[in-house]
């Protein structure tokens, strides 16, 4: 069973394109916060802002950016990771099966319903709509986290597959 004390390591992850470039404006919005002391960035083979992204991450030893990467990797990832935010997505299914503690939004209308559906189920903690978050929307997901930790009541600890089958049943 895994077990995060304290939020420490970040992945950020909007799978293979991401065409209006979240990746950089979350990780814009993380990076304020001293007490993560890691974050890792997760862009696909069509991420067309690595060249702008590298040039703003250079000389940042708290962040790794890993590029086009197989699964075996993006699983080990995530599995040192504390904290997943991805988009309602694949990539949300990825980081809830290997036990990561997962905030979900959505940027686009085929993921609003697997967000809300995994939110309900207790299984991620949502955020809505990516256009609209921000360093406030980040602090109040995080405080919400921290005090899961805090009670010993982890969304993760809430994983099983009858609720992530429920998921699949709900986006019919």
């Amino acid at each position: 069973e895994r077990k995060v004390e304290k939020i420490e390591t970040i992945l950020i992850c909007f799978g293979g394109s991401d065409l209006g470039n979240l990746t950089k404006k979350v990780l814009e919005i993380v990076l304020p916060f001293d007490e993560i002391k890691r974050i890792i960035i997760i862009t696909g083979m069509n991420y067309n802002y690595c060249d702008s992204l590298d040039g703003y991450i250079q000389n940042n030893s708290r962040i790794s950016h890993y590029h086009d990467i197989d699964e075996i990797q993006m699983l080990t990832l995530l599995q040192k990771t504390d904290l997943a935010i991805v988009p309602a997505s694949t990539i949300m299914l990825e980081a809830l099966s290997a036990k990561s503690i997962v905030v979900a939004g959505y940027y686009a209308d085929n993921q609003k319903k697997a967000c809300h559906a995994a939110v309900e189920k207790e299984l991620v903690f949502g955020i809505d709509d990516f256009v609209h978050f921000n360093e406030d929307v980040f602090k109040k997901v995080l405080d919400k986290v921290k005090q899961k930790i805090k009670n010993n009541s982890m969304v993760y600890a809430n994983y099983n597959t009858s609720k992530l089958k429920a998921i699949f049943k709900s986006l019919k």
